[in-house]
């Protein structure tokens, strides 16, 4: 019969190699999106309301709990203004594209 100590230091251990998994997904995933990104233009204008720079970023956490887990956004980095495009998700295509799209788009530009 394994003592609690044991018990926690097994789940722990358990823990680790499930972060050390998730981490190399994240790490797999992020150079695999950034390949498609050299492919295709997905440079982003500033802020339409500050000017600040803009940076994708993914929902992380677990989708059992929250369906928005592996959503890719566009937000601003201006922490005092924070706006976000709403959310992509991959489903064969690039989602950095169609977000792009959405960001670079301003009032006056004319539709394609």
């Amino acid at each position: 019969m394994l003592e609690p100590d044991e018990v926690d230091l097994l789940n722990i251990v358990e823990l680790r190699r499930e972060l050390r998994h998730a981490l190399q997904w994240r790490t797999d995933k992020v150079a695999e999106l950034a390949a498609m990104n050299d492919e295709n233009d997905t440079t982003l204008k500033p802020c339409p309301c500050c000017g600040s720079n803009a940076f994708f970023d993914m929902i992380e956490g677990d989708p059992l709990i929250d369906t928005s887990v592996g959503g890719w956004f566009i937000e601003c980095s201006n922490a005092e203004c924070r706006i976000t495009t709403q959310l992509r998700f991959e489903a064969g295509d690039d989602p950095h594209i169609s977000l792009s799209e959405i960001w670079n788009k301003r009032n006056g530009d004319e539709d394609e």
